[in-house]
């Protein structure tokens, strides 16, 4: 099972994190090597919160993780939660699907749908969002 640990920080938390930042940190690496934190960061344009993504059999580790870390207790998390997160696509996900990349018969191992629906290869030069432009055409990526 996922959890989600959501921060809301204060206004200043640019300003404020730099010191905090370190232990922060260590407090997150040995979550990351034992494998229950595997996703997390802050919010941008605004920074105004964060979220970190843990698997487990309860809420605990998350919980534990929010009242020992040093942006909570130093003040620079205003409120936090945890919600329990269904995960059913994905290659990490508890229950469900994975989906894979297509394979094509090319060098190139993607392939990609044009916006008309015909199935083309790509040479990407850029890859975002599950889409992919070769400069002069934009390809949505889907499984066949």
């Amino acid at each position: 099972m996922h959890y989600v640990l959501f921060y809301e920080y204060v206004a200043d938390y640019l300003q404020r994190r730099e010191p905090l930042r370190a232990a922060h940190m260590a407090l997150a690496k040995p979550l990351i090597e034992r494998g229950e934190l595997f996703l997390g960061g802050a919010f941008a344009n605004p920074a105004d919160g964060a979220m970190l993504v843990f698997s487990g059999e309860s809420a605990a580790v998350a919980e534990a993780f929010a009242a020992a870390d040093p942006y909570v207790t130093h003040g620079l998390v205003t409120r936090w939660w945890v919600r329990e997160w269904t995960t059913v696509v994905g290659k990490d996900a508890a229950d469900g699907l994975e989906v894979k990349a297509p394979q094509s018969r090319s060098l190139n191992p993607f392939a990609a749908r044009t916006k008309r629906g015909e199935l083309s290869s790509a040479s990407c030069k850029s890859l975002r969002g599950g889409r992919c432009s070769d400069g002069s055409r934009t390809f949505d990526f889907r499984t066949r």
